[in-house]
């Protein structure tokens, strides 16, 4: 996790790292349930330090840069998308 600031707004990016040895099916789907966890805590956090601003307009979720590092020895055979099309 990061904390990066751009000019007058401060922001958080986190880089969610899975590495695998081998293709996975359910990869992409396992990804974004680990963005659900973060997003979870991040929220419940934000609410302790902060009562009531996750239902303020302004409250905004932390970008998450998904990576998945793959250095088996075939190809990635799984889906790289939700969507087929």
């Amino acid at each position: 996790m990061k904390k990066i600031q751009l000019e007058n707004t401060e922001f958080y990016l986190i880089a969610l790292i899975e590495h695998q040895s081998e293709a996975d099916a359910d990869m992409s789907f396992r990804l974004l349930r680990y963005m659900v966890y973060v997003w979870t805590d991040y929220a419940a956090t934000q609410e302790k330090l902060h009562p009531g601003i996750t239902k303020s307009k302004d409250f905004l979720y932390p970008p998450i840069l998904p990576i998945i590092y793959y250095e088996g020895t075939g190809q990635w055979t799984s889906a790289l998308h939700f969507n087929k099309s």
